[in-house]
């Protein structure tokens, strides 16, 4: 039936790709176009860096309006009062709406993140804005809970076979400039 994956993610993509350029089919068509708009994505992502996204107040700004033209998903919280991981956690499954039996652990984020972004294929830039409060409660945690958060979501893109949404994760703040010691230290 036309339209209709009933194969969860895989019965998606098999339908992608297996129907011709010219179909008619309106669930395939939109889904075309919603992978496209990540191609859109790139030449906003210009000039960011690398992962982890931690970019200033000011780049965050220009940035959110590249993301916003493209028309893809956008989320943004608040991660002010967050100062340890199991903070981080419960933030998260917050705004990805996880279910009650989220456990607020790594592994639990990892299958309740599988269903949230197999459930839809348009592009997600989640932006959580105040996290310098939880570097600077605990630097340790706060590095762990980038590299996790970072390596689940690109272990995720990895399967775009499967799973055809890409997400973005942007941390704006006031983050320090300085990437290694000064010259006059060297001295």
């Amino acid at each position: 039936m036309a339209g209709t994956p009933n194969d969860g993610a895989r019965g998606k993509w098999e339908l992608l790709r297996s129907s011709p350029a010219d179909t008619d089919d309106p669930y395939v068509i939109a889904a075309r176009r919603r992978l496209a708009r990540w191609e859109d994505l790139g030449s906003a992502k210009l000039d960011i860096g690398e992962r982890p996204y931690l970019i200033s107040n000011d780049e965050y700004l220009r940035i959110q309006n590249e993301f916003r033209d493209s028309g893809v998903a956008f989320l943004e919280v608040d991660a002010g009062n967050v100062v340890t991981e199991d903070d981080f956690l419960i933030m998260l499954g917050k705004v990805y709406k996880f279910p009650e039996y989220y456990g607020e652990n790594w592994d639990a984020f990892l299958d309740c993140f599988a269903d949230v972004v197999e459930a839809d294929d348009a592009p997600l830039v989640l932006a959580i804005h105040g996290l310098p409060n939880f570097c600077a409660s605990d630097f340790r945690a706060f590095l762990r809970s980038l590299y996790e958060l970072e390596s689940i979501t690109e272990s995720i893109s990895l399967f775009r076979s499967v799973i055809p949404r890409k997400v973005v994760n942007l941390y704006p703040g006031n983050w320090p400039t300085s990437h290694g010691p000064s010259d006059a230290d060297a001295t």
